[in-house]
């Protein structure tokens, strides 16, 4: 081999491995088992819930509001399914957001979606879930957003349900079992989001840095608070909440900076 050949092969080696360390995804969070497992089952029912309403509507098209965090839920089950090893609800979630992720579909597309959505079950296999979480078109930052608004908007409430657990004073006590769903979600939400900055956070080298601290810093937030929870009744309240106030706070001044108007 020439000289020229040989420096040709070995620019094209490194080429390769550049891209596949840039398109490389993210692992689920190092969560538990049984905090998947909680999620998921807290999951499939309101995904059950939502595709039944949506699936009514005919030939009426869902607003974005309701179908997006249906699309975030099916995603979300798919990692926890990877994670779980249950490999027949993993694929069958995905074929639920493969669906929902079609663009103008209408309540009637959503028929048979629905009715695979009503029978997914939580059966782990072999733990698994250490390759990058699953990939699918449409499914960005917007989506990943819209399912921590209210529910009166066709949101999971994810963003409420913090402040009011905030909010919460002893001897009013966070419930554990919610903090821990509630931290499951945002902790693979947020790992989702990291590798996603909006346009504001794309303009310059420090807002990128910065948006991927902030993601990062709330990732581990929520991981911690669902180690905590995932205690039960010997759970350290002051701790939960201490750590909700943090990762409300992280979500404030990432909305104060970043958010679109």
């Amino acid at each position: 081999m020439t000289t020229q050949l040989r420096l040709l092969a070995g620019l094209t080696a490194l080429v390769a491995g550049l891209w596949f360390l840039s398109s490389a995804g993210a692992a689920p969070p190092d969560l538990k088992s049984d905090s998947y497992k909680k999620a998921a089952e807290a999951d499939i029912r309101f995904l059950k819930t939502r595709l039944g309403e949506l699936a009514a509507m005919g030939t009426d098209k869902p607003k974005d509001g309701q179908l997006k965090p249906a699309l975030t839920t099916a995603m979300l089950l798919v990692v926890y399914a990877d994670v779980l090893g249950d490999t027949n609800l993993k694929g069958d979630a995905m074929k639920v957001a493969q669906a929902l992720a079609k663009k103008g579909v209408t309540g009637n597309d959503l028929k048979e979606p629905a009715a695979l959505a009503a029978k997914l079950t939580v059966k782990p296999g072999t733990p698994g879930g250490k390759g990058e979480m699953p990939k699918l078109a449409r499914f960005e930052l917007d989506v990943i957003m819209d399912t921590f608004r209210t529910e009166k908007v066709g949101g999971m409430n994810i963003q409420n349900e913090i402040k009011d657990l905030v909010k919460a004073k002893m001897p009013t006590k966070p419930d554990p079992a919610a903090v821990e769903i509630l931290a499951t979600r945002t902790a693979v939400l947020l790992e989702y989001a990291t590798p996603m900055p909006n346009e504001k956070a794309s303009t310059s080298a420090a807002n990128k840095a910065l948006w991927e601290k902030w993601m990062k810093e709330s990732v581990e937030t929520s991981k911690q608070l669902a180690d905590e929870a995932a205690k039960g009744k010997g759970a350290d309240e002051k701790k939960m909440v201490k750590l909700l106030q943090n990762l409300d706070a992280k979500c404030l001044a990432c909305h104060e900076k970043f958010r679109d108007d």
